[in-house]
């Protein structure tokens, strides 16, 4: 009987930490490296989406963008990618979102939007260097990127939607008000 709850007590500490290398406490949500590049202008890059059209970052200026960095055996980024997609939806025509894959297989990314239909952009980092561009160490992690291409807030480990309508609200109600994006 020990033994058991001793199990529950164990995998219930772990579903309610952050995935990655490092288990880190929502409290603590970024490292110092992620602090750091907050206001500064978001590091370029170029990758492949899962249809093979390459995406430059540079070229989305003008409007708020959020790349989520995920992996498919993640259980944070099971519960979080279908949110962020419904909110995508939502806002598809003010906010560009790209989910950028940290270095799995083809194969699982698409059995994985397969179980979770997805209307972005997944974006394989299949050597991981533009999770290192952005000092990610663990995931899912969220950069909200303004429309001048500078980095505004991160959130690590399972982000609400709550926090990235926040991120967004000013963004998209000047859309409404000027009937177009920055």
């Amino acid at each position: 009987m020990k033994y058991i709850l001793f199990t529950l007590l164990l995998i219930g500490i772990l579903a309610l930490s952050g995935c990655g290398q490092r288990v880190e406490q929502k409290e603590t949500t970024r490292n110092e490296s992620e602090n750091q590049l907050i206001g500064k202008l978001a590091p370029n890059f170029k990758l492949k989406d899962m249809a093979g059209f390459e995406v430059n970052l540079s070229q989305y200026r003008g409007k708020p963008i959020l790349l989520v960095f995920w992996a498919t055996w993640c259980p944070h980024c099971r519960v979080e990618m279908p949110q962020i997609n419904n909110l995508y939806k939502s806002f598809k025509e003010k906010v560009l979102v790209f989910g950028i894959n940290e270095e799995d297989e083809e194969s699982r990314i698409l059995k994985f939007m397969s179980d979770y239909p997805l209307s972005f952009p997944i974006l394989p980092d299949k050597n991981g260097e533009v999770a290192r561009l952005y000092k990610v160490n663990s995931i899912p992690a969220v950069f909200f990127v303004d429309p001048s291409g500078v980095i505004r807030d991160v959130d690590v480990g399972e982000t609400s939607v709550t926090t990235i309508e926040n991120w967004l609200k000013p963004y998209v109600e000047e859309v409404k008000s000027n009937g177009r994006s920055n």
